[in-house]
């Protein structure tokens, strides 16, 4: 599952992200991603997890 966001190129986020990791099945699920605030700068949100043990959050401008 890969999600990507792109915003207008006058603002940017920070997001909150809160997972759970199931340690028997190794899975990673996203309970809440929430706006922290934004600023005047763009930002490219990737949010990739996968079913194995790995998450990763990639946020570049």
């Amino acid at each position: 599952m890969v999600m990507t966001d792109h915003f207008d190129k006058y603002r940017q986020y920070v997001f909150r992200i809160e997972i759970a990791v199931n340690t028997v099945q190794r899975k990673v699920k996203v309970v809440r991603l929430t706006c922290l605030r934004a600023f005047k700068r763009n930002h490219l949100i990737q949010l990739s997890l996968t079913t194995a043990d790995r998450g990763f959050l990639h946020i570049s401008d």
